[in-house]
């Protein structure tokens, strides 16, 4: 199964909701742009609020991507600012994140 196609979302429009996030991800809200419930697949903005942290390690099961639109992310020992890209491999190990001063991340 492919995930519908979309021509144009308003992200701005879409509320902010910590529903389906999960475990690895509590405390951060997301805008849902783009799923595929078969696959699992999906392309989200996620708010991450100043001084979250998540203290626990982990090995990503698929490719992880994301962009730093605004604030800025910590992963392990590094930083990542506004303006950064980060591609994770399957299989990587991801530490544990923090973020000092909360961020806005485009993820897929």
């Amino acid at each position: 199964m492919t995930r519908d196609h979309t021509i144009f979302i308003q992200s701005q429009c879409l509320p902010w909701t910590a529903d389906g996030l999960g475990a690895v991800h509590a405390g951060l809200e997301s805008r849902l742009l783009s799923g595929d419930p078969a696959t699992g697949a999906a392309t989200l903005l996620l708010q991450i609020p100043a001084g979250w942290r998540r203290t626990d390690s982990y090995y990503l099961s698929a490719l992880e991507e994301f962009y730093v639109l605004d604030g800025e992310l910590t992963i392990g020992t590094q930083h990542y600012a506004a303006h950064t890209y980060a591609c994770l491999a399957a299989g990587r190990l991801r530490g544990a994140c923090h973020s000092e001063r909360g961020a806005v991340v485009l993820a897929m």
